[in-house]
This record gives C-alpha cells, structure tokens and sequence, in this order.
C-alpha cells in the first residue's frame, strides 16, 4: 500500500510539472519589443522600438470624435503598440468596434472621408474575416509593425523599407 501511495504521489507531480510546462509554452508573453513605424498623411510619426503587452484601449463613439470606454488587449497586438506610442507622445489614441480598429491616432482621424488606418505586420497586410483590416494578431518579439493612412480601399501597395 505503501509503495502505491509513492507511485501515485510521483504520478501526480509528474503530471502537474507536465500541465505547467504546457501552460507556459502555450501563454503569449506579456510584453514584447517591436519595431513600430506610423505614417501619418503627410509625415511620419514614429519610426523606432516600442514595448507592448496587454493594456486597457480607450474606445470611441461611431464618428471617432470622443472617448466612450474602454476595452483590455489580453496580449501585445499592433493596437497595443499604437496605443503605447500614443501615450508616450501625449496624444490619445482610440479604437471601434470593440476595440478591434484604429481611428485616431497622432491627432490624425481615419474616418473614411480622409483615409483610414491601415497596417502591416512584417511587410503583410493582416485581414480578418469579412476583409476588413484589424490589429487584434498577436505580436512576437521583434516584429515590424506599420501603421499608415490609405484613402483608398482596398489600401495602395506600400514601399518596403529595407
């Protein structure tokens, strides 16, 4: 009995050892540097490394004229990035439709009558179901991220900066 109970023990500490691993395999890092680039309409805003990770997104009304809410990014994000940049620079950034898309940012608003906001992740355009752009992919260490305004739909090819 005595040696079933050792076994047991051993068995369930392996497991636990086994689950904690997985967790912390499978978890997204907090906090995540990247290479961050916004370009506004006429100049660029930022071009430089920036540390993100989850946080809290000011949301706004339809029209992107206020500050309605709140909503918390679980992980670092090129919205997360964004809003970081924005915070450091003293100018708001906020975000609609739940807070899956970025409508002002540098004083600059992407509304659809002068341009919208659009964004790379490595050179690649990220798109959601139903084609509509949003910054909810998750970053990794050392990604380029860049926003940039676009009058057009769908967005005009960028130049890649090497």
């Amino acid at each position: 009995m005595h040696t079933v109970s050792r076994v047991f023990t051993r068995l369930i500490l392996a497991s636990l050892c086994a689950l904690t691993a997985a967790f912390a395999l499978a978890a997204p890092a907090l906090a995540v540097t990247v290479d961050l680039r916004i370009e506004g309409a006429t100049t660029t805003l930022h071009s430089g490394s920036i540390t993100t990770g989850p946080r809290s997104l000011a949301t706004a009304d339809a029209g992107c004229s206020s500050d309605s809410g709140s909503v918390a990014a679980s992980a670092a994000t090129t919205l997360t990035a964004a809003a970081d940049w924005s915070d450091s620079a003293g100018s708001a950034a906020l975000f609609n439709f739940g807070g899956a898309f970025l409508c002002r940012l540098g004083g600059e608003t992407g509304d659809g009558a002068g341009g919208y906001w659009m964004m790379k992740i490595n050179n690649r355009a990220q798109s959601s179901p139903g084609v509509y752009l949003d910054g909810s992919t998750p970053l990794a260490e050392g990604d380029e991220v860049l926003w940039y305004r676009d009058a057009a739909w769908p967005p005009t090819p960028t130049l890649d900066l090497v």
